[in-house]
């Protein structure tokens, strides 16, 4: 059974967690549910990425897709003009991101 980008989620905010000088929460969905309904929050555009991450001094954030999964066209254009967004699809690929991160910005730590 193959896992669900939720599933996959849990595992790297527990992951992030566990790091030392990191902080990572989930960023909430564009839609809110008040009373069982669900509706648009009305600050909320379409396409924020999945994850808020501070690693050391750096802010990162993740888009959660599982094998099979695609950005959409608005992922793709407001992670264009976020930056620093990182598409994942397991825990190895955040480590590889954070190593990404710590050679870039503290190459001496490696």
């Amino acid at each position: 059974m193959k896992a669900t980008e939720s599933v996959i989620e849990i595992a790297i905010l527990h992951y992030l967690n566990l790091l030392d000088d990191t902080f990572a929460f989930k960023i909430p969905d564009q839609r809110e549910c008040r009373d069982g309904i669900y509706k648009k929050h009305p600050y909320m555009p379409r396409g924020i990425p999945d994850i808020y991450c501070r690693y050391h001094a750096e802010t990162l954030f993740f888009e959660v897709k599982t094998d099979e999964g695609r950005l959409s066209p608005s992922q793709v254009k407001i992670h264009a003009k976020m930056g620093n967004v990182y598409t994942v699809r397991n825990i190895d690929e955040v480590k590889a991101v954070l190593r990404l991160i710590d050679f870039l910005h503290y190459p001496t730590s490696l």
